[in-house]
């Protein structure tokens, strides 16, 4: 008996070695264990996808077969990990303006106070040019309220052309487009343009603390930016500003 094997193979998840001799044709098949075939091959084992035959004696030059098939083995791909990769910050930014009789934002408003809250707080005041920023964390909600300490009583801007101005606005009939001026013109109660007004730009003027309604106080419009799972950047976010009863030039704190 020739004890050389042609070839190996897998049959329905088992191992077979066929034998080219007919006295020993046929397939012999077993589960991956112990081999019972050749009194010189005892067991096979696969040591990394390759079948290796384990023998308890030399086996002679023309005992030796020749292993035709070949295992082939399944390995699943490594998993690459992912480096995980931390959201850019948002940019809200914008600019603060005056408005005065030449129009909106007539002159950079700088020293307002910017206030974020929301998903995090944080402040920041206006340059020079009445620019400001925030970096936020994306996803989240924010507010964006400016806010800007009101004139003292006899500050410079504040003069007898206004009250005069105020006199004019008391006395005509509102004009058809209302300006920002003619809003900074209601600085005192009641609603609307009126002797109440006139009295506390006035007294105002005179350095009085009592009397004077809003004189002196400055009014954001809008008076604040709300951001809802914020994704993106938010430019020109600006914002407008009057400072009531002061309705002509000079212009207080310009």
């Amino acid at each position: 008996m020739r004890r050389s094997f042609h070839r190996f193979q897998f049959i329905d998840g088992f191992a077979s070695f066929i034998s080219p001799s007919s006295s020993s044709s046929g397939f012999r098949s077993c589960p991956f264990g112990v081999w019972g075939w050749s009194p010189g091959i005892r067991r096979f084992n696969l040591i990394r996808g390759l079948v290796a035959l384990l023998c308890i004696a030399p086996l002679r030059a023309q005992d030796r077969g020749s292993l035709e098939g070949q295992s082939t083995s399944s390995t699943s791909p490594t998993p690459t990990a992912t480096a995980s990769r931390a959201s850019s910050p948002v940019i809200i930014s914008g600019t603060v303006g005056r408005c005065t009789s030449d129009g909106p934002s007539a002159f950079p408003l700088p020293n307002v106070t910017m206030i974020l809250t929301g998903s995090a707080t944080e402040t920041t005041v206006t340059d020079s040019l009445g620019n400001y920023t925030f970096s936020v964390a994306a996803g989240g909600s924010y507010t964006v309220t400016p806010s800007k300490a009101a004139f003292l009583p006899g500050a410079a801007g504040f003069t007898t052309t206004d009250v005069f101005r105020l006199q004019l606005y008391a006395h005509s009939p509102p004009p058809p487009i209302l300006t920002c001026i003619y809003s900074a013109a209601d600085c005192a109660a009641p609603i609307g343009i009126s002797t109440g007004d006139i009295i506390a730009v006035q007294r105002f003027f005179l350095n009085f603390t009592n009397g004077i309604g809003h004189v002196g106080e400055y009014k954001f419009d809008p008076l604040n930016r709300s951001y809802s799972s914020l994704t993106r950047n938010q430019t020109d976010q600006d914002y407008d500003s009057i400072v009531l009863g002061d309705v002509t030039p000079p212009w207080a704190g310009q």
